[in-house]
């Protein structure tokens, strides 16, 4: 009768640090939801007399189209999680 008197008081215990356990990792990812995302500060260099003459966000890209001096066109791939320019495509009218 002490054995399983002992068990049930085991197991009493076990499920109260296992309540306790999932109240704690509830509490943590909580704060973490609450925590604001980070920033970033990014510069995206341009030639002289370029300017952004559209701009459009597809997923985690941002694309700027840029025009340039003497009409020249060009667009500028970003990260939008970190702004950092992962590809320039420019086009290039009348040559071949």
């Amino acid at each position: 009768m002490r054995a399983i008197k002992a068990l049930v008081i085991g197991m009493g215990v076990l499920i109260l640090v296992g309540f306790i356990f999932i109240v704690v990792v509830l509490l943590n990812r909580k704060e973490k939801m609450d925590e604001p995302e980070p920033t970033f500060r990014s510069t995206v260099s341009l030639p002289a007399g370029t300017r952004i003459v559209e701009m459009q966000v597809a997923g985690e890209t941002i694309i700027l189209r840029l025009k340039g001096p003497e009409d020249s066109d060009s667009l500028v791939v970003l990260d939008a999680q970190t702004g950092i320019e992962t590809g320039q495509i420019d086009f290039l009218y009348g040559e071949p």
